[in-house]
């Protein structure tokens, strides 16, 4: 008994269609971290098998689609992680900036403390910074304005930077000690000073010699310039 064509040609278009609904389809990065989808991953990469169900018509390319539908899925996905790593980075970059901001407040407060809970007369120089006035035998090379705090005056202001202590300084336990404000107070002087008398030092009339001035630009450089 011969077999009609009719059904020769069915029975082989319907093996074709089971063929390419069985077919693989497999996951994998590259090496950049890109995303790939296809039936034939390569070798050296380590591939994921996808579990898709469907039964793909040459008429309305159902395979396709479900492959560009994996495609902007993942794309979406990859974009979501960007955009949540981008926030991480700014937020990170925004605490970084309001720590460094308090730190400051905090220097600034502890400084102005050092200078202002002295014995000596205190006074604030032309950028608004306080100076202890030096003794006779101590050096001063503030050359600028001087307005000169009174007791009550004096003590307000040690209440005010008391208070921006408690404020600004509470994440920096290390910096409250008071020996240590005083100490970087005169190191900052030490340091101002050392600089004046190195530009004094480099003007052609002071008879410097080479080594004067390299043994000052050299104590600048490990005391005041480093990092």
């Amino acid at each position: 008994m011969s077999i009609p064509k009719s059904c020769v040609v069915l029975c082989c278009a319907g093996l074709l269609l089971a063929g390419q609904a069985m077919a693989e389809t497999w996951r994998w990065r590259d090496a950049e971290g890109n995303v790939h989808f296809g039936d034939r991953p390569p070798a050296d990469v380590q591939a994921e098998r996808m579990q898709i169900k469907s039964t793909p018509s040459p008429a309305d390319g159902d395979g396709e689609r479900r492959l560009e539908q994996l495609r902007s899925d993942e794309a979406a996905r990859k974009a979501s992680r960007d955009e949540a790593a981008t926030r991480a980075r700014r937020q990170a970059d925004a605490d970084a900036g309001e720590l460094a901001q308090r730190r400051s407040r905090c220097d600034r407060a502890r400084w102005a403390l050092a200078a202002l809970e002295t014995r000596r007369p205190v006074y604030r120089d032309a950028n608004g910074a306080y100076r202890v006035k030096r003794s006779p035998n101590e050096p001063d090379i503030y050359t600028g304005p001087r307005q000169y705090l009174e007791a009550a005056e004096r003590q307000a202001e040690i209440e005010r930077y008391q208070r921006d202590m408690g404020e600004y300084c509470s994440e920096f336990p290390e910096l409250q000690d008071k020996q240590l404000a005083e100490e970087d107070l005169r190191h900052a002087e030490a340091c101002e000073f050392a600089q004046a008398q190195l530009e004094q030092l480099e003007q052609p009339e002071s008879r410097a010699t080479p080594e004067e001035i390299a043994a000052r630009r050299q104590f600048l450089e490990q005391e005041c310039w480093a990092p």
